[in-house]
């Protein structure tokens, strides 16, 4: 399979993960409320992504590998990835489905440092005119972007790990 289909079933697949954490965030108020709430629609990543290959059987082992390793990597660093796409981009405003592709994108230019070629299979991919327009000036700043060296230790630690705040504060005071 081209890259381009297999950077679009991780698309899909980002989205699916996406919108079921929104879900699962949505009209839950209080500590109960959020239990009762994940407990009856939120599933784990690992479960949206196993029911996604069992339903797309045509895919290859090969294949499977790509997706599953692009979605959890760019799940694992989506931190980063967030901050090289908004950083990268002067339009603050993405489109969903766009900034869902750019974050695996950003994901393999930037941590995997992988280069991605042909550029014009993947043009077709986002909605967005100007995204299409300057999508290699996009890929370029992927691939050389170098990340901030913040002068607060808690955010770069954070933003060089993609954990959260709250998580690297605790770590440094144990």
């Amino acid at each position: 399979m081209q890259l381009p289909s297999l950077l679009g079933h991780v698309q899909e697949l980002l989205a699916l993960i996406f919108n079921a954490q929104q879900t699962g965030r949505a009209g839950a108020t209080n500590s109960a409320s959020v239990h009762r709430h994940q407990g009856a629609r939120v599933q784990p990543a690992d479960a949206i992504i196993d029911s996604f290959f069992r339903a797309r059987k045509y895919l290859g082992s090969h294949d499977r590998r790509f997706i599953a390793e692009t979605t959890y990597g760019t799940l694992r660093h989506l931190r980063r990835c967030e901050y090289v796409v908004l950083s990268s981009i002067p339009r603050p405003s993405i489109p969903r489905g766009d900034r869902t592709l750019l974050l695996a994108v950003a994901y393999l230019l930037h941590v995997e440092r992988q280069p991605l070629s042909p550029v014009d299979g993947l043009i077709g991919k986002f909605t967005s005119k100007e995204i299409r327009q300057q999508l290699p000036e996009i890929l370029s700043r992927f691939s050389s972007f170098d990340l901030p060296i913040p002068d607060d230790p808690v955010e770069r630690l954070a933003l060089q790990y993609s954990f959260p705040d709250w998580m690297v504060r605790r770590l440094r005071e144990e």
